[in-house]
């Protein structure tokens, strides 16, 4: 069995240490902006993955590509102490 590393498998790995080490997380608003992205692209992944159109590898790459991004963003944001020009209404800075 060969294991492949691929964006969304990394970046779980990268929330589930934000989720460890929470001290971490300055913005938890962006944390979960980015878990409810990882959430969608390994479920929608697994939707489109089990078709087997050409069609639905097309539009399951481009999603996968759009919330691993997302995702990846918010992660790094979520831990960014620094002002920022970006705020969610009503968010604080830990």
């Amino acid at each position: 069995m060969v294991f492949t590393a691929s964006a969304a498998n990394i970046l779980l790995v990268f929330f589930l240490v934000l989720l460890v080490k929470w001290s971490w997380v300055k913005r938890p608003s962006f944390f979960l902006i980015g878990a409810s992205a990882l959430a969608a692209d390994l479920l929608l992944g697994g939707i489109f993955g089990s078709f087997q159109a050409s069609w639905a590898a097309i539009v399951g790459g481009i999603l996968n590509s759009i919330f691993a991004v997302v995702a990846f963003g918010a992660g790094i944001v979520a831990c960014y102490a620094g002002t920022m020009p970006v705020s969610l209404p009503g968010e604080k800075l830990q």
